[in-house]
Formats: C-alpha cells, structure tokens, sequence
C-alpha cells in the first residue's frame, strides 16, 4: 500500500497540501481508519522529512498538511477552511496527529498570523461543540444546576481571542468548558479570571467531570472571601 494506492491529490496550493480524493462525497470517512491515516501520514512524512497533520473539514474534504507549509500557504489553506465552520457538512476543520492510536489535535502555535487565525477558528469549532453538549445535558442530567457553553472574546494586550465561560453567581455549581478564562459574576458585575489563576490559587473550586467529552468541569460558586482573591486575580 502506497499514497498511489489512494491517488492523494493536490488542492490548489501545492505539494504541501494534498486531500483525499474518494468516496465521492465522503472523503472524511477514512478518519475513521486510523490504521491506514497513521500509515499515510508516516509515509508522507517520511517522503518529506518532516510531519504531517491530517485535517477533516467537511464529509468531502479530508486535508493532508505538511506541517512545513510556508506562511503563505497556510494562508491560503486557511481561506478555504474558515468558511466550512458554517457549512452543514462540516466536521472539526483543525489539524490533528495520531499519538498512541488515537487522534490528537495538533497544538497552535500563535506566534504566526496564521496561527492566530488558526486559533480562532479552533475557538469557533469548539463553541459550536460546546454549545450543542450544554444543549443535550441540560436536557438529560440533573445533578448539576447550570452548563454553560463556550464563548469567546477580547482582551485587551492580548494578541489573539480568547475562550472564556460564565459562572453565575445564582447557582452553586456551574458546568464549563475548559476555557482560557472565567467569568464570576458578582452583583451587577463580575471579574474575568485566567483559569490557571483559578486553579493555582483556589484549586477547590474546580473539578473535571468524570466520563464527558469533550472535557467539562464543575466550578463552585466561591464565598465572598474567595470571590475578593478572584477580584485580585481578575484581568
């Protein structure tokens, strides 16, 4: 079995950037196969000297991508792929690796323009994620009183967008997503705090669900005590 077996062809954009070409209609399919992705992506990094990522855009677009793409042609790439988080067949358009048998999105490296860009589009496909799982679990489970989706945001010194959640401060446990920051409400206002700053300094308030992908976590709501620390920690 060879990249001639599946007649990998290019996108437009160069031999860094090759799609598969069938089943007409849904190419994606195969990211199901992680045998044969894992072979692929050994066998282009191998031609090539360096790794490749696998991206599942659409059903009818499964990307292959040498992570030495030039900037340009990540550019490029990423002009065809930031239209298809509104597409109805659009699946989780982000790279990703294999590691140990399964698949692992690829980490982002937000120092490029590209990568930023790549960033928020990693933020707007979570959020839709996000947002339909709140929707199911609300519906379904009823031990915890509130699930907040992910939302994303601005910050000002920062040099791409943020993910954050709402912790109200009318519920004593909140469901979240894992975000780059919190939002506790407070009164008629409330304080934006890094989750790190959360976890290093009021480690008790935070917890992983157990056997919910993807991850969420319970947040306490905080005494008034705690809240004044996260006021302190507050961005």
């Amino acid at each position: 079995m060879t990249e001639d077996y599946f007649s990998l062809v290019e996108f437009g954009l160069g031999p860094n950037v090759v799609a598969m070409p069938a089943p007409e209609g849904n190419e994606s399919a195969w990211f199901a196969d992680i045998p044969v992705m894992e072979y692929l992506i050994d066998y282009l990094s191998e031609q090539s000297g360096t790794p490749w990522v696998v991206i599942p855009a659409t059903r009818n677009q499964l990307f292959f991508v040498n992570t030495a793409a030039t900037a340009e042609e990540w550019g490029a790439l990423l002009d065809a792929l930031e239209p298809t988080i509104e597409y109805h067949n659009g699946i989780y358009p982000l790279p990703h690796s294999i590691i140990d048998g399964q698949w692992v999105e690829q980490p982002i490296d937000t120092e490029t323009e590209w990568g930023r860009r790549l960033h928020t589009l990693q933020l707007q496909a979570r959020t839709i994620s996000y947002n339909a799982q709140a929707e199911v679990l609300s519906a379904t489970e009823n031990n915890i009183a509130s699930y907040k989706a992910l939302s994303i945001t601005t910050v000002d010194g920062a040099e791409h967008d943020m993910s954050f959640a709402l912790v109200p401060e009318a519920w004593i446990t909140t469901s979240v997503p894992r975000t780059d920051l919190l939002f506790f409400e407070s009164g008629n206002s409330g304080t934006m705090v890094p989750w790190q700053g959360v976890v290093d300094r009021l480690p008790h308030l935070i917890e992983q669900q157990p056997d919910v992908h993807p991850p969420r976590y319970t947040v306490k709501r905080p005494t008034l005590q705690e809240m004044e620390l996260l006021q302190l920690l507050g961005l």
